[in-house]
């Protein structure tokens, strides 16, 4: 959220999210699928792999290019969105309703690409972690309730959205999709190329 931030700044326009909206979605929002994480089958092929050495970090290149490289990718989306919704409409708080729902919808689906570095999202047996499926449905619903409670709306600073800006928090996690795996398959194609 930084870049979004710095980058709105360095745009001259407002902040297009409010620390209780990072707070929704760091806290409540992220913790089920994190949690959930822990109880993914392994992945085919893992102990086929030689041990790593002790010295090795728990977050490999790959791993740390693919966090923050896509992590870029979607703020400088979401900072285009934001931009262009907000110079188009003045409506702050509907720029903001959107920006939100782009930060949530890319955690829930940004979870499902990183399950393994190693195969794309369509061959990691998307089905096989019942409790990452239950985890993703928990926080989906506190997302669309963070997004269209009445009661929620004056603490998270959103307004009702139009059929528009639903596609468009679709849209974005599509992209946010579609940067992961992209990514991935740069680095397949590097350790491919490597074992050539």
């Amino acid at each position: 959220e930084v870049v979004l931030v710095g980058g709105a700044l360095a745009l001259g326009m407002p902040i297009p999210i409010v620390p209780a909206q990072i707070l929704w979605v760091n806290f409540l929002e992220d913790t089920f699928p994190a949690a959930a994480l822990a109880f993914e089958p392994l992945e085919d092929g893992a102990m086929r792999e030689p041990p790593r050495p002790r010295s090795a970090r728990l977050l490999d290149r790959d791993a740390m290019l693919l966090v923050f490289g896509v992590g870029l990718v979607s703020d400088a989306v979401l900072l285009a969105v934001s931009y262009a919704i907000f110079t188009w409409t003045n409506d702050l708080a509907l720029t903001r309703t959107i920006a939100f729902g782009g930060i949530g919808i890319n955690a829930l689906l940004f979870v499902f690409g990183i399950r393994s570095i190693r195969q794309p999202i369509w061959r990691s047996r998307p089905l096989a972690n019942p409790w990452l499926l239950g985890a993703v449905a928990c926080s989906l619903v506190l997302l669309i309730s963070g997004l269209t409670l009445p009661a929620l709306q004056p603490l998270l600073r959103t307004t009702a959205l139009p059929a528009w800006g639903w596609a468009l928090i679709g849209g974005i996690g599509v992209v946010e999709l579609l940067a992961v795996e992209l990514m991935k398959a740069t680095f397949r194609m590097r350790r491919n190329g490597a074992h050539a």
